[in-house]
């Protein structure tokens, strides 16, 4: 069934209802627009949308949930823009296909809890730190040195 035909020849917009594909399509060679209060799509199996651009826009909020995974995936790059970002759960980077890559953080980065580096660590800039910096078993504030003469000797290394 196709409404639309009422013209003698092929319509450019219609909708195509087809009861034994059980399938409902809508062809319109420019844009098609659904308004109402509420819109649903509910597929029990999957829903896809193909298309060159895509935009959902909320005026309030937006909610994407999936019940065990939900991914996204930029050939280029994904981005994410607001004033806040919160990420509730543990976080995990890796460079491109899962390996090593470098990560990029412009502004001040403030940790709330203990970090772990498992690797070396490059600091360009100052080190400033609120309490003893303990390396090797050797306390930064507390430690003495060994071999202490008087003049311009040197000290002997720093004992634990």
């Amino acid at each position: 069934i196709m409404m639309g035909t009422i013209l003698n020849k092929a319509p450019e917009t219609y909708v195509e209802m087809s009861p034994d594909e059980k399938r409902v399509t809508t062809h319109a060679p420019e844009k098609a627009d659904t308004e109402t209060k509420v819109s649903e799509t509910n597929a029990s199996e999957s829903a896809t949308t193909n298309t060159k651009d895509f935009a959902a826009n909320a005026s309030q909020t937006a909610k994407m949930a999936a019940g065990t995974t939900a991914s996204v995936t930029g050939g280029t790059a994904v981005s994410i823009s607001a004033p806040q970002v919160g990420i509730l759960g543990s976080l995990s980077v890796a460079g491109e296909g899962g390996g090593s890559g470098e990560s990029v953080f412009k502004g001040n980065m403030r940790i709330i809890g203990n970090l772990r580096v498992e690797g070396g660590i490059t600091v360009t800039g100052g080190i400033t730190a609120g309490a003893d910096i303990v390396a090797g078993g050797i306390s930064l504030m507390n430690h003495v040195h060994s071999g202490v003469t008087g003049g311009p000797n040197n000290t002997g290394k720093p004992v634990g």
